[in-house]
C-alpha cells in the first residue's frame, strides 16, 4: 500500500525532489543493512560459543593476595546529596 502511493506520487514531483526522495530511500535502505548485519552477527556469535570462555574465566586472585583495600563509604552531605568517600587500607 504505501509503495503504491509513493509510486503513484513521485511522478507528479519535480525532478529534485524525486531525486530527494531516491536519496532518502537510498539512506534508509543502508541503515536498514547495516542494523539486520549488525543484528545477524550477533546472534551467530550467541550461537556460536565463541565467547562462552570468558563466563567460565577461572579466578586468577584471591583478596588474600590484596596487598590494599579501599572501602567505600556512601553518606550524604548537609545539602542532602549522595557522596561516596573512599578509604585505603593497607596492609602489608
Amino acid at each position: 500500500m504505501l509503495i503504491g502511493q509513493t509510486v503513484q506520487i513521485l511522478p507528479t514531483l519535480p525532478t529534485e525532489k524525486a531525486s530527494e526522495v531516491v536519496d532518502f530511500a537510498n539512506y534508509l535502505r543502508q541503515q536498514y543493512e547495516e542494523y539486520a548485519l549488525v543484528k545477524g552477527v550477533t546472534i551467530l556469535n550467541s550461537q556460536s560459543g565463541s565467547f562462552d570462555l570468558l563466563e567460565e574465566e577461572e579466578e586468577l586472585y584471591h583478596p588474600d593476595d590484596l596487598k590494599e583495600f579501599f572501602l567505600i563509604v556512601e553518606c550524604k552531605n548537609e545539602f542532602n546529596e549522595h557522596l561516596k568517600v573512599f578509604h585505603l587500607l593497607s596492609f602489608i
